[in-house]
């Protein structure tokens, strides 16, 4: 009784091992569209002559794959025996049928190995610099005139900053030139900006006879 149920047992594992290969190592058969299988006349053959054709069109992308060739002379159906053909069930096969089979298997040939994905290896160029100083930097320039003259005033700044430690220097400078704002302010002047006062205080502040040069 235990015998007859491994045996049993055997048989569905085996019968389920026959189901599952076809899905697993389908051969050219399988990645074939339905269309293409269809236009092949591949649908009407029998399971075992499907096995038979995959068997052959393997072992030619074998040897095509171990010569480094990407052709064979003549078709694939031409090079098969007439006992091949009878197995593989393509003498079955229309000529259209037939055609488009050779043209498929020619370009399962002719497709080669796949070439494998190496990583390249980043070199010191490829690698971003994250540690150097960092230089900003702005400049800028005023202008102005009236009946009473003209005023001309520029300005530069820059920054180093370090990205390391986080600390940044700025240095700046600026200059003004231009002639005297009253009567009483007669001669041109070089100097920082004044912050605006009213004009009896900026009087007040000045010397008498306005800022020399």
């Amino acid at each position: 009784m235990r015998l007859t149920r491994l045996a049993s047992l055997f048989t569905l594992l085996a019968l389920f091992g026959a189901a599952s290969a076809p899905a697993q190592t389908g051969g050219f058969s399988a990645t074939l569209t339905i269309a293409q299988r269809t236009a092949t006349g591949l649908d009407r053959l029998t399971e075992e002559e499907r096995t038979a054709l995959n068997g052959f069109i393997a072992t030619e992308v074998s040897l095509a794959r171990q010569g480094n060739v990407r052709a064979f002379a003549g078709t694939f159906s031409g090079r098969r025996s007439a006992a091949e053909k009878t197995a593989a069930g393509i003498d079955r096969l229309t000529p259209a049928e037939l055609a488009t089979l050779d043209e498929l298997v020619a370009l399962a040939i002719a497709a080669g190995p796949v070439q494998p994905t190496v990583p390249q290896k980043l070199t010191a160029k490829d690698v971003a610099k994250t540690d150097r100083l960092e230089v900003h930097g702005e400049v800028s320039l005023a202008y102005g005139w009236s009946r009473h003259g003209d005023y001309r005033a520029g300005s530069l700044y820059t920054t180093i900053y370090d990205p390391v430690t986080g600390v940044a220097l700025g240095i700046g400078i600026a200059q003004s030139y231009g002639d005297g704002w009253w009567d009483d302010c007669n001669g041109p002047y070089v100097g920082t900006t004044v912050a605006p006062v009213g004009h009896r205080e900026l009087r007040r502040a000045m010397p008498r006879g306005g800022w020399k040069r």
